[in-house]
């Protein structure tokens, strides 16, 4: 809401124009170590109504111009995301040993445990998109194994396009409560 009295200073400048690529702070960040959950559930290339989004093929074209196994130009969008935040943490993370990767559909599998960034890029970069259900409980339970013998700060990075839709076997809840209490248990562990 505007002042009712003049301020006795002019008032700043706007801010700068938004940039392009994420930026981080100038301080080096220690003893973090992130997991990247990457969701590779069927809905990340096609919506809700069944069909594919633009350029998102039923099969995997070899003649496609994306990189083979990417498939959609929205899985690629989602790696190049991982690159991005990768790129931007560069040098402010200060350890060599800082990140892992888990991709997630019906199931997760632990791509690459806590590694170097180079490493991380290469392996988001050459993951194969392939389709199926949400199991956001077992993409937060297979991070939390790739960061239980960490020191310093633990970080989840989920990026998914939607609510849980599988989940691991145990109690009879929904797919949206175990991924929820799979969180807690990350959150204090």
């Amino acid at each position: 809401s505007p002042t009712l009295f003049p301020t006795p200073f002019p008032t700043p400048l706007p801010t700068p124009l938004p940039t392009t690529q994420p930026t981080a702070c100038e301080e080096v960040l220690e003893d973090i170590n992130m997991c990247l959950a990457f969701d590779m559930s069927s809905s990340v290339c096609c919506p809700d109504d069944g069909q594919p989004y633009p350029g998102c093929p039923s099969v995997c074209p070899d003649n496609s111009l994306l990189p083979i196994g990417t498939c959609c130009d929205n899985f690629d969008t989602v790696k190049q995301f991982g690159i991005i935040l990768l790129d931007s943490l560069g040098g402010r993370i200060n350890t060599q040993q800082s990140f892992s990767v888990v991709k997630f559909a019906n199931k997760a599998s632990i791509e690459i445990p806590l590694s170097a960034m180079s490493v991380t890029s290469a392996t988001v970069n050459a993951l194969d998109y392939t389709a199926g259900g949400t199991n956001t409980d077992d993409a937060l339970t297979k991070c939390q194994e790739t960061l239980q013998s960490s020191d310093g700060e633990r970080i989840i990075m989920l990026i998914t396009d939607g609510v849980p839709t599988e989940k691991n076997p145990g109690p009879d809840i929904t797919p949206e409560e175990a991924a929820k209490r799979a969180a807690t248990a990350a959150k204090n562990a």
